[in-house]
């Protein structure tokens, strides 16, 4: 097997697999793996984006899985790139847990981060969040960054406490990162 690599060969295969979803009207190509550092590189030069880094580490190797788009049609450019800024939230907020992967991705970060800056978090889309984990749909550590996100950027005028009391619920365990959204929470109703 070793002697295959570096010959272009999966590139060549994930160029053939792009045409045949272009004919086929697809939407995406995805694909999910291990987080390792040669994995991450090679998908990056095939330029898809991250859109997803798993919460634990797989008891395989340690490696956090990490799952990666690549938009075809324009709608799912649009959505691809909502994604990366959902993962920019996500790597940001989480970088002492990803310490490999947020400097792997440092260049990806920053050129979604120029990409996304007008992109905003509503309330009702934090309400969407909030749901999904009472609903049980989600673990919560997969919205904190989103709601740490939204709550960072509030401006004294825009805070409703509602939302606020929509968060108490959610706020009850006692993790590092919940405890890094109360701060803030804090801090911004000291605020008003």
């Amino acid at each position: 097997m070793q002697k295959h690599r570096r010959k272009r060969i999966a590139t060549q295969l994930i160029s053939h697999l792009l045409d045949n979803a272009i004919n086929q009207g697809y939407d995406f190509l995805s694909t999910s793996f291990s987080g390792s550092e040669k994995n991450i590189q090679f998908w990056l030069s095939q330029d898809f984006s991250p859109a997803r880094l798993g919460l634990y580490p797989n008891k395989a190797n340690n490696e956090y899985a990490i799952l990666m788009l690549k938009g075809i049609s324009e709608q799912a450019q649009q959505i691809t790139q909502q994604c990366c800024c959902y993962f920019n939230y996500h790597i940001q907020f989480f970088k002492k847990r990803y310490p490999l992967y947020f400097s792997l991705l440092q260049e990806k970060y920053r050129e979604n981060k120029e990409k996304n800056k007008n992109i905003t978090i509503t309330d009702n889309q934090i309400r969407e969040e909030i749901k999904s984990v009472t609903d049980g749909y989600r673990d919560i550590h997969n919205i904190l960054p989103i709601i740490y996100t939204y709550i960072h950027n509030l401006q004294p005028a825009d805070i409703k406490l509602s939302i606020f009391k929509e968060l108490e619920p959610l706020m009850q365990k006692n993790t590092v990162e919940i405890s890094m959204i109360k701060e803030l929470i804090a801090i911004k109703k000291a605020h008003l």
